[in-house]
């Protein structure tokens, strides 16, 4: 077989001046350009807004060259609701906004669809909005959309990060297991040894520095398999073009030299984003000061749906399903028919309605493919 070719390999050398101004210089300047140029097209181009820092710094450059089209989504029924956030950037930058809600009876039309496209079994909760969202844009004659994705993995914005800022003097293996287990939750050690083959591999690259080195997991782990994988299956299943100026490797060169100290503290995360859109002024302060949300769609429905959870509940203890072949039936039956949330502390299953969940993805996408539990 041919030997694997990695077409981008990040320079890992510190950049030569470590000055915060200096830093914040080039990257405004590089972001700018890179921006510019994912507008060009020949098609009506929008940008995916979300009111986080991200896609709303994303959207303030793409506004200095034009009025640009923003969309940001929320789900009814569900606490967490990032459209006022993505208001305040709208007003603030001049776009043509819209929002668009999506409710359970959407995600139920669409969710078989959604599994086939997929063709693999992926269980992230935002594939499926993520493509309805898309189909929205597409309905408004938006043909290329400008996403924020790759700014977390390269610039620090994730908590697994500031596991290189402890100062406790713990065997190096001790320190990865505590990683694996943010990374893993409740399944303590059953991959733990081929994470911590992947981990020493890049530390080695990294003379040891376990800042530089999950970033390295994030980028070349975490965000082909999961989040790049989301968007461009969902974008192309649809025809749309999703382009994400973060991934632009003009912007890797900076982020993978940039230290520590200009990225994360114990408070706060990717710092040098924040500092730079106070310096040119980019955004309000009530988005660079306001906490991270994790997008995705209202996992609640599961629970708090009645038509979404007899959905999931004819599918998950159809007979002879996954559940029998998984032993999994006993506690999908206490989810469902007696409200239990999940087993108790050790074991492993924490919250039914996340299994479940799993569950419906994994006979979806069986149906689709044919495929029945042996």
């Amino acid at each position: 077989a041919s030997p694997q070719i990695r077409f981008y390999q990040p320079d890992l050398r510190p950049l030569a001046s470590s000055s915060i101004a200096d830093s914040e210089a080039l990257l405004f300047e590089t972001l700018s350009k890179v921006v510019d140029e994912h507008l060009i097209a020949d098609v009506p181009v929008g940008l995916l807004l979300s009111g986080g820092l991200d896609s709303s710094l994303i959207a303030a450059l793409a506004s200095k060259k034009e009025q640009i089209h923003t969309f940001s989504m929320g789900f009814s029924d569900s606490q967490t609701d990032e459209r006022p956030f993505a208001r305040i950037v709208s007003k603030h930058i001049g776009s043509i906004h819209q929002e668009i809600s999506i409710g359970p009876e959407e995600i139920l039309t669409d969710l078989e669809t959604v599994a086939a496209h997929y063709d693999d079994l992926f269980a992230d909760w935002g594939m499926v909005s993520t493509r309805l969202l898309y189909s929205k844009c597409k309905a408004q004659g938006i043909k290329v959309v400008l996403v924020g994705e790759g700014s977390d993995e390269l610039f620090g914005g994730y908590s697994v990060f500031k596991h290189s800022l402890s100062t406790t003097k713990r065997p190096k293996d001790w320190v990865l297991f505590q990683l694996y287990r943010d990374y893993v939750g409740r399944r303590y050690g059953y991959h733990f040894l081929e994470f911590r083959k992947i981990m020493k591999h890049y530390l080695k690259q990294c003379d040891n520095d376990l800042f530089a080195a999950i970033r390295l997991f994030e980028t070349r782990n975490q965000l082909p398999n999961n989040y790049v994988m989301k968007v461009d299956k969902a974008s192309m299943s649809l025809s749309l073009e999703a382009r994400a100026p973060f991934l632009d490797s003009r912007i890797a060169d900076i982020a993978y030299r940039l230290p520590r100290d200009q990225l994360i503290n114990h408070s706060n995360e990717k710092l040098i984003l924040k500092s730079m859109a106070r310096r040119y002024k980019l955004l309000p302060d009530e988005i660079l000061d306001r906490r991270k949300f994790g997008a995705g769609i209202a996992s609640n429905w599961m629970v708090d749906s009645p038509s979404f959870r007899q959905y999931a509940r004819d599918i998950i203890l159809a007979k002879d399903s996954w559940v029998d072949e998984l032993n999994l039936r006993d506690a999908m039956q206490r989810f469902f028919d007696q409200g239990q949330s999940g087993y108790a502390f050790p074991h492993s299953i924490g919250l039914f309605s996340n299994l479940a969940w799993r569950l419906l993805i994994l006979s979806l996408w069986s149906r689709a493919l044919g495929v029945t539990p042996s």
